[in-house]
């Protein structure tokens, strides 16, 4: 397969490991690739115990949220899961500095739907769909959803050996992850998930 978009040397700078963004939307890749690099510029100011500016934030979010907002994609494509999984996770982060969540049921309808796809979870690679099952799944309160989404999980991480909450954690955050706005809930879904399956 070709790549669809001359965005190699971009990609290789930004996310050297994900090289699925050579395939998908070259708008798509580019917000994809900022979020990275935000995810690792919150990792390092925690740690250096600083924080970012609203200012800061408020570019990001505008620099990436609309741009996903008026993206046309196929629906139910690789490329339309990714730009509402993308949304999902940017409201969660954005919405934490706000200092409220909120659900748009919309958005979460939308990405079930698009995630409903068999030949989507069955041909996209592992470690992506681990992370847009993940944000679905820590996104939606609905319980019928919740059912919907965990077999395709569990079937998921099983077909990458993933046993435990901290080797999900690291599959998750070598693609888009902020530890003290997703960690509580991920491991709060996973652990009952590991348990049922390792005690099986």
């Amino acid at each position: 397969m070709e790549p669809r978009w001359p965005c190699e040397p971009f990609v290789k700078a930004m996310c050297p490991d994900q090289t699925f963004l050579l395939y998908i939307d070259e708008e798509l890749s580019k917000a994809w690739c900022i979020m990275r690099n935000f995810c690792t510029t919150i990792k390092l100011a925690a740690k250096g115990g600083m924080k970012l500016t609203e200012r800061t934030l408020l570019d990001i979010m505008s620099s990436v949220m609309y741009r996903l907002l008026h993206m046309k994609l196929s629906i139910g494509s690789l490329d339309e899961a990714i730009r509402l999984g993308l949304l999902i996770f940017c409201s969660d982060i954005f919405l934490q500095w706000e200092g409220a969540r909120s659900a748009y049921l919309h958005l979460s309808v939308a990405y079930r739907n698009c995630l409903g796809s068999l030949e989507l979870i069955g041909c996209t690679p592992p470690n992506l769909m681990i992370w847009l099952l993940t944000v679905a799944a820590i996104s939606i309160d609905v319980e019928e959803d919740q059912r919907w989404l965990m077999p395709h999980l569990l079937h998921t991480l099983k077909r990458s050996d993933i046993r435990t909450w901290d080797d999900a954690h690291d599959k998750l955050s070598a693609f888009l992850w902020i530890d003290w706005v997703f960690n509580v809930r991920a491991k709060a879904l996973f652990d009952p998930v590991f348990l049922s399956s390792n005690s099986s």
